[in-house]
């Protein structure tokens, strides 16, 4: 007999597709910003260097927000959300000039974001599977207990207290 609320773990073939996506998408976009910072003839200095790191990092804490703590649905977390996939459209749509694709640059910001809407969902989802079944393993000492208020955050408890 199932309970409302119970958690189920994530079958172990939906979690290998949901990895195998978020890391296709982490690739991609690792590749399409570090070809626009690194082989562009516009881009020097240090601060293009930076550039694919901090993006893909933008997008981990993003999937990680949403997907393991997730996050209440605000106008900052919306932003949030938007600045790491509108940064990496950006980014893309560079990438597409450079590589002789020019486009309305409105419709080749819709098609990344196409690309990139998905990927960054399978990341978030990835990060959920994977983090909540970790968290509810019953060998671990904590457990996720109720949250601080109707929208909060969760909390960890240790076993036993």
């Amino acid at each position: 007999m199932k309970t409302a609320g119970a958690h189920q773990a994530t079958h172990p073939a939906t979690r290998t597709v949901l990895t195998a996506l978020a890391l296709a998408h982490l690739t991609l976009v690792a590749f399409v910003t570090g070809n626009v910072a690194y082989l562009s003839d516009d881009a020097s200095g240090p601060n293009y260097w930076l550039l694919p790191p901090s993006i893909v990092l933008f997008h981990l804490v993003v999937a990680l927000l949403y997907g393991h703590l997730r996050m209440r649905r605000t106008l900052i977390d919306l932003l949030l959300l938007l600045g790491a996939l509108g940064t990496t459209v950006l980014v893309a749509v560079v990438f597409s000039n450079i590589h002789g694709i020019h486009l309305n640059p409105f419709l080749l910001g819709t098609a990344w974001a196409g690309v990139f809407s998905p990927g960054l969902l399978a990341l978030t989802y990835a990060i959920r599977a994977w983090l909540d079944d970790l968290l509810r393993q019953p060998d671990l000492p904590l457990r996720r207990a109720k949250a601080s208020g109707p929208c909060g955050p969760p909390e960890y408890a240790l076993e036993g207290r």
